[in-house]
Order: structure tokens, then C-alpha cells, then sequence
């Protein structure tokens, strides 16, 4: 035995001696999984007990400062202002989303804004954005709000968004300001809802019926002639105005209506100045399967509005027609006397409201009978229509293109690549 290979026996004797037998494996220990506080349901930025200037619970404030009067749901409220194009005034806050629990989330906030101008890049405007994180921090999808560059004015406006979360969510970081635009942006009031992930069955055939989803223009709704969303709603914060002539709303109900006798329609409206011989109407158009007016083309008049009246409750019943497969339900104001509110709007089957009962934003469109279009054999290649080469090797190998937990995956696994997601 060697004096070098003596040495190295000492030293390794030692170590077993020294180091205790409890010590620790050096493999990776899968770390505890850190639940973060979920977001408060209400926050009206009124408190700042260290005085920071920042409103308690926030961070990465720029360009943010607390104005202590005149804010829409309280005395307080946070302004964003800037003078120069680019400079990235926001606020940010950080807050815990159990993406197997919850489905959505939707957030309000009041807004108004001021001489505001785009930013020097595309996308700097003033916005609301949600990143939704997942394993190790890393980011699931965004969510967005805006942009209000145009749409708000010197006026306290109500919006208000559902956004998805994906199932494999733990944290969420929300940002919101004018984002690289110039000009006022005031915010007050935020609510935050998380809607559970099970399906809830409604028998409401109108999504959105009492306006309380808008951005700000009332989400799932057609809005023509200025019609736009108020403030406030019959005991609620929204509901939908009609002022000008030719100003409408409509949605499509959100089944078909095969096989309903008739349509029972309920709501709230309250009327100012109406024109006696009926100023403002609403109407049901029905569709045949392929989506053409019935014969007539008319539509069936549910109610008709004239004169002054303050809030009340209306409820009427109109019959399906034969041949019909879809219906949209529309209010349109035929004049330019008065004006019209309308809220609460429910729609159901009559006699039996459960004929149609649904679960709202859990329906999946039948594709049984879509036409599969097979690749081009005709493209030459290396022409200017062959974009083979933005295509991983292989192309087909992995399967389809899917999307899960907001990203597009391929169906055998993996992610395409940047070319195909677009």
C-alpha cells in the first residue's frame, strides 16, 4: 500500500465517522406547496395604515398617487398620471388562485379617464392584465381588461370581466394603469369574484342578462346607435340605456328552441320622455336551422314603451313558431324622444322553465358533422404557398393541435412551436 492510497483511506474513514447517520440525502426534497391568500371579494383602496402612499395590499406602485376625495365608491381612490408616452404607470397586487377550485374569476373596478393617449409601442394603453402562474412561478395564460384609451371618459364607468383560470393556477399577479399611455386614469372600487369549478345548472336562456359583465360595452350583447351601459342598475350597479334613435341591443338565447312551445321573458325597465305612441320595443326574431328569418322576417313584439315611468318589474309570453330553431331576443329605441333603462332580462321556456335548463359556459359545440379539410396536394413546393418550413420535422407525428390549461398542445404530447400556435 502505498503513502497516497494510506491517505485517502484515512480521510474517507474519518468522513464515515463524522458525518451522523440522520444527515440528509443529497436528492432534491419536493418542497411544501405554498398557499397564498386569495384575493379580498371587495377593495375600495382606502387604507394605507403605514402611510406609504401605497394602498395596503399593493405594490409596484409608479406614477400611482392616493386621492383622498371624490373616488366612486368611497372618498379615497388611486390616479395614475403621466405627461410622457412610455413611462409604465401601474399598481400591481399578488394573491393566491387555486386553479382546481376555481374556474374563473371575475373582476370589477370602477374607472374614468383623461386625455389619454396610446403609448409609444403597440399594446401601451391603460388596461388591466392577469398573469396566472402555475408550477414554479412559471406562466399559464393572461388575462386582459381593456384597453380604455377610448372607451371611458371624465365619467365613473362600472367594467367588469369573467376570465378563465387554468386548472394548474396557484398565484396570480394583476397589473393596472395607464401601461405606457399618457394622460389621467382613475380607479377605484375592485371586486373580485372566483367562481367555483363545478358546472351550475341555469334555466335563463340570456348570459349576461343584468349587464353586470361589460368592458364597458355589455359582454355577449350586439350594441348598435350608441346604446350603452348606466349606472346604476334596478338595485344593482349596471343596466343597459337606450337614448337615440336606432339604438338596440340583442343576444342570441343560448339554446336552440326546437321542441319549446313558448318563450316566457321577464325584466326591469325604467322609462323617461318615451314618444306616447310606443318609443322604444322589444322584440323576438326566430331563426330557421340555417340560420335565415323565418318567413316574414319580422320580428314577434314582446313589449312596447311609452311616456315616464320609474322601475318596475314586466313578465310576458310569446309563442315559438313553427319551424323555428333559434331566437334572438333584441330592445331597440325607434325614436329620438326620451330614453329607456332595462335590466334583470330573463328568458325561459314556458310552461316548463327545465325543458331548456343548461350550465352557463360549460356547452361545447357539436362538430359530428363539420367538414374535415384535408391538406393541399396541389401546392408546389418551395412556392410561395408552401409554409412547410415553419412546421416541425415530421409534421402530423404529434397529432393534433388541442389546448390545454390555456395553452396549445399537440394531442400525443408536447407544444407546438411558435409558427403553428399562430
Amino acid at each position: 500500500m502505498t503513502r497516497y492510497t494510506s491517505l485517502v483511506l484515512t480521510v474517507l474513514g474519518l468522513a464515515s465517522v463524522l458525518v451522523p447517520a440522520t444527515a440528509p440525502s443529497c436528492r432534491a426534497q419536493s418542497a411544501p406547496e405554498i398557499v397564498r391568500t386569495p384575493p379580498p371579494a371587495r377593495d375600495d383602496l382606502e387604507t394605507d395604515a403605514n402611510a406609504d402612499g401605497v394602498p395596503d395590499g399593493w405594490y409596484n406602485a409608479r406614477d400611482a398617487v392616493i386621492q383622498t376625495t371624490g373616488g366612486a365608491s368611497g372618498p379615497r381612490f388611486i390616479r395614475f398620471e403621466c405627461l410622457h408616452r412610455g413611462r409604465p404607470a401601474r399598481l400591481s397586487r399578488a394573491f393566491g388562485i387555486d386553479g382546481r377550485e376555481t374556474e374563473a374569476i371575475v373582476i370589477g373596478l370602477w374607472i374614468r379617464s383623461k386625455n389619454v393617449q396610446h403609448g409609444e409601442r403597440m399594446g401601451e394603453e391603460p388596461s388591466l392584465m392577469i398573469d396566472f402562474l402555475g408550477d414554479e412561478l412559471r406562466t399559464l395564460s393572461r388575462g386582459l381588461m381593456g384597453p380604455w384609451t377610448h372607451a371611458v371618459g371624465d365619467r365613473w364607468t362600472r367594467v367588469a370581466k369573467r376570465i378563465a383560470v387554468p386548472p394548474g393556477t396557484h398565484d396570480a399577479i394583476m397589473s393596472v394603469g395607464l401601461l405606457g399611455a399618457s394622460g389621467t386614469l382613475d380607479v377605484d372600487g375592485l371586486t373580485f369574484d372566483l367562481i367555483p369549478r363545478r358546472p351550475t345548472e341555469a334555466t335563463n336562456l340570456v348570459v349576461n342578462g343584468d349587464f353586470e359583465l361589460g368592458d364597458p360595452a355589455p359582454t355577449y350583447w350586439v350594441v348598435n346607435g350608441e346604446a350603452h351601459r348606466t349606472f346604476p342598475g334596478h338595485d344593482s350597479a349596471s343596466a343597459v340605456e337606450l337614448s337615440k334613435s336606432g339604438a338596440r341591443v340583442l343576444t342570441g338565447l343560448a339554446l336552440p328552441v326546437d321542441g319549446v312551445t313558448s318563450l316566457q321573458i321577464s325584466l326591469s325597465a325604467k322609462a323617461q320622455g318615451l314618444r306616447g305612441g310606443g318609443g322604444a320595443v322589444a322584440s323576438f326574431y326566430f331563426l330557421d336551422p340555417a340560420g335565415e328569418p323565418l318567413a316574414g322576417g319580422g320580428g314577434v313584439p314582446a313589449f312596447q314603451w311609452a311616456g315616464s315611468f320609474d322601475w318596475r318589474d314586466q313578465q310576458a309570453v310569446v309563442r315559438v313558431p313553427q319551424g323555428a330553431h333559434r331566437a334572438v331576443v333584441q330592445f331597440e329605441k325607434t325614436d329620438g324622444l326620451g330614453s329607456i333603462r332595462i335590466d334583470d332580462v330573463e328568458v325561459v321556456s314556458s310552461p316548463n322553465p327545465e325543458l331548456t335548463s343548461w350550465t352557463p359556459f360549460h356547452v361545447e359545440d357539436d362538430v359530428d358533422d363539420w367538414l374535415k379539410l384535408p391538406p393541399s396536394t396541389t401546392i408546389a413546393p418551395r412556392s410561395a404557398l408552401d409554409f412547410s418550413f415553419l412546421h416541425d420535422g415530421h409534421a402530423g407525428s404529434k397529432g393534433f393541435v388541442t389546448a390545454k390549461d390555456g395553452r396549445l398542445q399537440f394531442s400525443r404530447g408536447g407544444g407546438p412551436s411558435s409558427s403553428a400556435s399562430a
